[in-house]
């Protein structure tokens, strides 16, 4: 398996939820760089908190980690992101969310996220940093796929 890029047309706030599901809860902000949906994003404290996607690699991204974009956004445009809740996400490509499985910021990619259970999650002594950003929220519920609730902690751990 591997890291989860998001398909940017498949991201949507969960806004009538399920007995199971938490309606999303949203924040605004600038954009500090491109953003698209489905990225975790992180407020720059360098960049009077514009959003910008975050990486694991980057300590300072890691532990100002804020929510994942609901929409797209160039810079210096407002963007409105996901910070609590349930949110749907659908996988570009294999692997999609899987329930009760828990995700983190993803090293690779900057805005994407990994399974703990995946082999390419930050590992111990990588150097990386942890933090949490949600858990797999079940399979098929009402027509929704792919739900994560979010609970998002910016702990950047470093490993």
């Amino acid at each position: 398996m591997a890291e989860i890029s998001i398909a940017a047309g498949s991201v949507a706030a969960i806004v009538s939820p399920a007995a199971n599901q938490i309606a999303t809860v949203t924040a605004r902000g600038i954009a500090g760089g491109t953003i698209v949906p489905g990225q975790v994003l992180y407020a720059d404290p360098s960049a009077n908190n514009q959003l910008k996607p975050a990486q694991a690699t980057n300590a300072l991204q890691a532990s100002n980690v804020v929510g994942i974009a609901l929409g797209s956004a160039n810079p210096n445009q407002p963007v409105t992101y996901a910070i609590g809740g349930d949110v749907q996400l659908q996988s570009a490509s294999a692997p999609l969310v899987a329930s009760g499985s828990v995700y983190v910021l993803a090293a690779g990619t900057a805005g994407n996220i990994v399974s703990t259970n995946d082999g390419a999650a930050p590992a111990a002594g990588s150097g990386n940093f942890s933090s949490i950003i949600g858990i797999g929220n079940a399979p098929a519920v009402s027509g929704t796929t792919n739900v994560l609730r979010l609970v998002v902690m910016p702990a950047a751990v470093r490993l």
